[in-house]
């Protein structure tokens, strides 16, 4: 809306009878300050696999990621987690899934069900995932990853160690950041889930633009989530996984008794340029 100069009032589920109808959006006309306009960077944020440099956030990148609640209106925190030692716990819980795709067969499955292995598949289907953005090599992406495709490959590699190495790896690259972000809101009804999804997409444009790369970090809330949903979903060693990890996650980012941690990313300078692979263009979007 600031790029065509135009203001948006949103209003959340506006049909208390029809929950599909998530939200209203008011256009009318006003004057933008061009610095806020964030749609220049829709078409450059990625996220970024890479590791990145260790480096802290300098103090004007973190007040421009803290400010931005403020800026939506919005009554919520930018947590902010930068010691080195915390920030190897956060590693390690991150990359929980990893161990979990060699231990749970559905998400296994699900998991390789959305990778798109080749360009002309990226194309087509404009969805899942595609493999040039693992952060992996061409010939361990072709090689050991295409091959863990298969349940019962993957299951004799575990046998080996390849679970505990391949945790490892991903965890040594969730560790390469200079800092770790978590949008905090006071509670979790369904209009702050829906507001927590418009702060991280500012948050992510901002740290664009900032020069910072964005890798998100929130599988493990998410998994958590499905095993509570679906009690099938996890055997009870799983779950208790995926519990113990978000506890200590939260505990952290310091999240209140009555306060919902709705999102993670790790937050970095990266000087490798990472592939990028857009959806759909924004112009083709917003005309």
């Amino acid at each position: 809306a600031d790029h065509i100069r135009y203001s948006a009032k949103v209003s959340l589920f506006p049909e208390k009878d029809n929950i599909i109808h998530t939200a209203s959006i008011t256009r009318g006309k006003r004057k933008v300050n061009p610095d806020t306009d964030l749609f220049k960077f829709i078409a450059t944020r990625v996220t970024n696999r890479e590791r990145f440099l260790r480096t802290r956030l300098t103090r004007d990148q973190k007040k421009a990621l803290e400010g931005v609640p403020r800026e939506l209106g919005f009554d919520a925190d930018i947590a902010l987690v930068e010691e080195r030692s915390s920030i190897q716990v956060l590693a390690r819980r991150a990359v929980v899934q990893i161990s979990l795709f060699f231990t749970n067969k559905r998400l296994h499955n699900e998991f390789f069900s959305t990778i798109r292995w080749s360009q002309k598949a990226v194309n087509t289907t404009r969805d899942g995932l595609d493999s040039t953005l693992l952060g992996i090599s061409f010939i361990n992406r072709i090689g050991s990853f295409f091959l863990l495709r298969s349940w019962i490959y993957s299951k004799i590699v575990s046998f080996f160690g390849m679970k505990l190495l391949v945790t490892y790896l991903e965890s040594l690259r969730y560790s390469h950041t200079g800092a770790y972000c978590g949008i905090i809101l006071p509670h979790g009804a369904d209009t702050d889930w829906i507001n927590a999804g418009r702060i991280l997409e500012r948050l992510w444009l901002t740290a664009t633009r900032e020069g910072l790369s964005v890798q998100p970090a929130y599988a493990t809330h998410l998994l958590k989530m499905s095993g509570d949903t679906d009690a099938s979903f996890f055997s009870e060693e799983q779950q208790n996984l995926l519990n113990t990890s978000v506890i200590e996650i939260e505990r952290i980012f310091n999240v209140g008794r009555s306060e919902k941690l709705v999102f993670v990313f790790r937050v970095g300078v990266c000087k490798d340029t990472p592939h990028r692979s857009l959806g759909k263009d924004p112009g083709i979007v917003f005309v």
